[in-house]
């Protein structure tokens, strides 16, 4: 491409107030619609990773919960136990009705069951005393003071009975140290309860959170898909329908009304290159008409042309059957010979000025007739160069027609939202097809054109084949007149001698005669074969006025004449 070419391009690729449009391609447009859809789902799929890690925290905090709260109830059933196991050691040392092996029995089952109990007690205490609460910590601290006081107590009680001293345990009172307990370990409980509700109240609120995000994520990037689709839509619709519009008034015949490029894409470079076709269009067609024109404004001068050259014909006819009389009377009267010579030889001069002039004007008619030759087969290349503008048009057309197969295929794969689009894509198809059929017909028209051009070039070279026979005739009369004067001279010194030459005479005027008539046939065949080239022209330029193709205001173009 040149650099005026590229110029123009860059020129062509504004927007109605003059600025120049960003390189938009209809791939970049319709992937805006998917992208922000993919954006949303990024989003949305952050958020949801986000939300459950939360969730999973919160979750994994309420089993924790769970867990310590099972635990603090574990520890409470087993502090029962201790009480009531230490409850029986007594009432086993203090009894008087079990004999001394049941007792020994019943004391070594007991002691293990306040060992085994005091065991998990601490173990549950230990693993409480890492929970961190406001609450919680200080009454498991409470707890595990008073239980070391209880099972000190309790390990004494222990050795008395089994020491045998079974009075002296039972007088150890460990009531207050069990009350403490069996009231500090259900606030233990209730605590971690508390704790464990909150943990799932938090879950809720996570999840419930999570899910209006991703609700109002997903409506934010609905509007903004839908809106974008919506522009996009709008632009393409636009843009379709201005080309259409366009390429409708060209299958008419008006080549002024140009498509609008309202974006710098695919269907933006179709609308400026259907701009730039009609513009080389319309300087075709006007340098068409204006040649058109020329041809007609030469073939009615060379009809005119021939019509004076007929009318030389016809006086030079009427002169020769003059001097074909006064022969006639030579020869009866040899007294008047000197008299009709006279006469004769004044007529042979005008014969001879007529012959001259009929010779000029035929050599004029063979100049206007090459002219109008070189004139007609301009017509005809004007008449194959539109027909090359016409086949870019109909490549256009077809490249259109592609360009809407491959929008719709893109609009199948968008889903619903390539609907619309494949819609107008239909319809950019559906115009491409009619400016194919408005382009053959354009086609057939040039056809015919070309044909009337062939026609008018081979009857511009019959006409000057036609004067070239004439301006022949004429030389030829040039020449007889030229010795019809010799004779004429030689009877004005010899009135023998004319009466000797007068049959000659009546004999070249005879020929002379024959020739004008001959002549007269010619230019008549010459004047027929010009106004049908004044119809041929006329015709063909009618044709081409049938076409718009001149701007209102504006005169870039040829006048449509």
């Amino acid at each position: 491409m040149s650099d005026a070419a590229v110029k123009k391009a860059d020129k062509a690729r504004v927007n109605a107030k003059g600025k120049k449009m960003p390189r938009l391609p209809l791939v970049v447009q319709i992937g805006a619609i998917g992208a922000s859809g993919v954006a949303g789902l990024l989003v949305m799929l952050l958020i949801f990773v986000v939300g459950v890690r939360f969730y999973g925290n919160s979750t994994r905090d309420f089993v924790v919960e769970q867990t310590q709260v099972e635990s603090a109830q574990a520890l409470h059933y087993d502090m029962t136990r201790l009480i009531a196991a230490e409850r029986e050691l007594k009432r086993i040392g203090t009894s008087q009705t079990i004999s001394p092996a049941e007792r020994e029995a019943s004391i070594k089952a007991t002691t293990e069951d306040v060992n085994h109990f005091m065991e998990l007690t601490d173990q549950r205490l230990e693993e409480m005393s890492k929970i961190d609460d406001q609450v919680v910590t200080p009454l498991v601290a409470q707890a595990t003071d008073v239980m070391k006081k209880f099972e000190a107590e309790v390990t004494k009680i222990t050795e008395l009975v089994n020491q045998g001293k079974g009075e002296e345990a039972a007088a150890i009172d460990v009531l207050d140290q069990g009350k403490q307990l069996s009231d500090l370990v259900p606030q233990i409980v209730n605590g971690l309860e508390s704790k464990m509700d909150a943990a799932t109240e938090q879950s809720e609120t996570v999840a419930t959170v999570v899910l209006i995000v991703m609700a109002v994520v997903y409506l934010v990037v609905l509007t903004i898909a839908l809106l974008i689709g919506v522009f996009v839509r709008r632009i393409l619709r636009k843009t379709v329908a201005n080309t259409g519009d366009s390429i409708e008034s060209l299958s008419k015949g008006d080549m002024t009304d140009e498509a609008e490029m309202l974006m710098n894409d695919e269907l933006g470079d179709i609308a400026m290159k259907l701009n730039e076709s009609l513009a080389n269009l319309r300087q075709v067609v006007g340098s068409a008409a204006a040649t058109a024109q020329k041809v007609n404004s030469v073939a009615k001068a060379v009809g005119d042309g021939i019509d004076e050259g007929h009318k030389e014909t016809e006086e030079v006819i009427t002169q020769t059957q003059v001097v074909a009389g006064a022969a006639g009377d030579v020869t009866q009267s040899i007294q008047t010979v000197a008299a009709g010579a006279e006469e004769m030889g004044a007529s042979i001069r005008e014969i001879s000025s007529n012959a001259n002039e009929a010779a000029r004007v035929a050599g004029e008619a063979t100049e206007v007739a090459q002219r109008t030759s070189e004139t007609v087969s301009k017509l005809g290349v004007s008449s194959r160069e539109i027909g090359d503008v016409v086949n870019t048009i109909t490549a256009i057309a077809e490249q259109t027609n592609l360009l809407a197969l491959n929008a719709t295929i893109e609009a199948a794969r968008a889903g619903d939202a390539g609907k619309g689009f494949a819609v107008v894509a239909g319809e950019v198809k559906d115009l491409a097809q009619e400016t194919g059929k408005a382009t053959d017909d354009i086609t057939a028209k040039i056809t015919a054109i070309q044909a009337d051009t062939d026609g008018a070039v081979a009857a511009i070279e019959k006409i000057s084949d036609i004067i070239n026979q004439i301006n022949n005739y004429q030389t030829t009369i040039a020449a007889a007149v030229e010795e019809q004067t010799a004779t004429t001279n030689e009877m004005s010194r010899s009135v023998a001698e004319a009466a000797t030459g007068s049959a000659s005479i009546a004999e070249t005027i005879s020929q002379y005669q024959q020739i004008a008539q001959e002549a007269g046939k010619g230019v008549e065949t010459l004047q027929h074969a010009s106004d049908e080239l004044v119809e041929a022209s006329q015709g063909m330029y009618d044709n081409i006025s049938l076409l718009v193709y001149e701007k209102k205001g504006k005169s870039d173009d040829l006048p449509n004449a």
